[in-house]
């Protein structure tokens, strides 16, 4: 009898490693792209922060998020001077990812349409949408 029990819970054991190794992949791949989102948007909102401006001129908006239903969620304002490429390129890679998990989840959103800011101004040195 006590070797049917401690077959049983050998049994158990292992079943449920198992379980583990196949949730385990997922796991440390979601676990890995959320470090790596969380890091895009810290530099992100670094590269927003550190811009600078001298003119009117220098002040651009990007279309920042996607909704479910289309168009940007909302829009930073920057200076096109300083990190401008890099900017784009992390905006396009967290676009990109939350158009794919709108489509994923099945997400719903309005469906009002941002406009892009416009009259941006340079202010103390920071590009401001009135």
């Amino acid at each position: 009898m006590r070797y049917l029990i401690l077959l049983g819970i050998v049994i158990l054991g292992i079943a449920s490693s198992f379980q583990n190794c196949a949730d385990g992949p997922r796991s440390i791949i979601n676990r890995d792209r959320d470090r790596d989102l969380k890091s895009t948007q810290d530099r992100i909102d670094e590269i927003v922060a550190s811009d600078f401006c001298q003119t009117d001129i220098e002040c651009k908006a990007i279309a920042f998020g996607v909704k479910a239903c289309g168009g940007p969620r909302s829009y930073l304002v920057h200076s096109q001077t300083a990190n401008f490429s890099e900017l784009e390129q992390l905006v396009n890679v967290w676009n990109d990812y939350e158009r794919e998990q709108n489509v994923k989840n099945g997400v719903i959103s309005t469906c009002e349409f941002l406009l892009e800011p416009t009259n941006l101004r340079c202010v103390n040195s920071k590009c401001l949408a009135p």
